[in-house]
């Protein structure tokens, strides 16, 4: 991990938890009494609400994955990138003029 990713996990994960603090301070103590929720339905509100902080915190987690170890969705990618480049230069692509669309019949 670099210097810079290192600061990013450093702010990002504080921020998470106080995110997740936050919300659940403000449904269980606020937006659910307001709204008249039952113990459960404040969980749910909290739940749902949180998928964004759930969803954040799976990018934070991938990003840090990758960050320990580059290659581990790499496979033979590299290796493999420069035969595939070359294939593309020799592809032509049709244009709309060789193959008009047939007409449209009811």
């Amino acid at each position: 991990m670099t210097h810079d990713e290192t600061d990013f996990m450093a702010v990002a994960l504080p921020a998470l938890m106080a995110a997740l603090t936050l919300l659940l301070v403000m449904v269980h103590r606020e937006l659910g009494p307001a709204a008249r929720l039952s113990r459960s339905g404040r969980w749910m509100l909290s739940g749902l609400l949180g998928m964004g902080l759930f969803s954040f915190g799976l990018k934070l987690a991938v990003a840090a994955l990758l960050a320990y170890r580059p290659t581990i969705l790499a496979g033979d990618f590299p290796s493999q990138l420069p035969r595939a480049l070359r294939g593309m230069q020799h592809r032509e692509i049709p244009s709309v003029e060789d193959s008009p669309a047939p007409p449209y019949q009811w």
